[in-house]
């Protein structure tokens, strides 16, 4: 019996006697359905199936329970269903998800053109978020997400695991405490973006859903050159390895230097040189520099 169905039996027959399924209530050393978090995962390829396996194993321990996958791409999900358990919904379209009643948080691992709506839309519905990294393709997402959370007063973490390491910890004690001394400039750096996206324009593979994956993108026709994980290589979806790798590196190094709290760069100043063929519109290459004041 689903979690959803016992509690509305409950609540038609609240004066009748009935025996309640093993699992609802807690046991000794066991937390009962009501007691754990129910979550939906939408977008379940890539880091989203690793998140999705990481919490089955939760859920296997009896500490969680996984209501929903959702993925526009059928063989994905097909994936996911099998990973999360027969007691999980599948659903394509996410808003399906959000609009659950019986849901207390969602997991989002949907490419990065997606995760600023995604996001917002789930906070309005109430439910808690961890979204993946990078939070959003622009500014104005960015302020977007940070009122939707505090208007509707829900948690909302960035998969921005770098920051959560061990290592990453220990590097900022070492700087805070002065062991390094005064620091006036953190140097960042990453793999150049590749060159490519060649391919022509084709039907789209039956078992996906190119309308919903486009979602708020403008239309194009489909091309292999931009998904799947190719999408990180355009800078309207993606933004290439600054908002990728930079995503952990540049966050690491606000945290290092106890800056996020600042109000941001008082300037900012890019060169690159751009790609010469193919789909991908990432600079090749590129050089940043952020400057901030108070600290310098």
């Amino acid at each position: 019996m689903k979690r959803r169905d016992f509690l509305m039996s409950t609540a038609a027959a609240a004066s009748v006697p009935y025996l309640v399924p093993a699992g609802v209530l807690a046991a000794p050393g066991k937390k009962g359905a009501n007691e754990k978090l129910t979550f939906g995962h939408i977008g379940v390829g890539g880091m989203g199936g690793y998140h999705l396996k990481d919490m089955k194993a939760r859920a296997d321990r009896g500490e969680v329970n996984i209501a929903a996958v959702c993925d526009a791409d059928e063989k994905r999900l097909t994936n996911a269903s099998k990973t999360a358990g027969p007691q999980a919904d599948v659903y394509r379209d996410y808003r399906y998800v959000i609009e659950r009643k019986d849901l207390d948080g969602v997991v989002i691992a949907t490419p990065d053109h997606w995760h600023g709506v995604q996001m917002v839309h789930a906070a309005e519905c109430g439910k808690h978020v961890y979204v993946e990294k990078p939070a959003c393709c622009t500014i104005e997402e960015g302020k977007a997400m940070v009122a939707a959370a505090k208007k509707n007063k829900v948690a909302v973490q960035i998969g921005s695991q770098g920051r959560s390491q061990p290592d990453c910890h220990a590097a900022c004690t070492y700087l805070r405490n002065g062991m390094l001394g005064k620091v006036s400039k953190v140097t960042c750096w990453h793999y150049a973006n590749p060159v490519g996206g060649l391919e022509p324009d084709r039907p789209c593979p039956p078992e996906l859903d190119w309308d919903l994956w486009l979602g708020p993108m403008r239309w194009r026709p489909y091309n292999r050159a931009y998904c799947h994980g190719t999408f990180r290589w355009f800078l309207e979806s993606g933004g290439g390895q600054i908002r990728d790798r930079g995503a952990h590196v540049m966050s690491c190094a606000l945290y290092l230097m106890d800056a996020d709290s600042q109000g941001g760069p008082v300037s900012i100043e890019a060169t690159g040189t751009a790609p010469t063929k193919g789909l991908w519109d990432c600079p090749v290459d590129m050089e940043v520099t952020y400057t901030f004041k108070n600290p310098d």
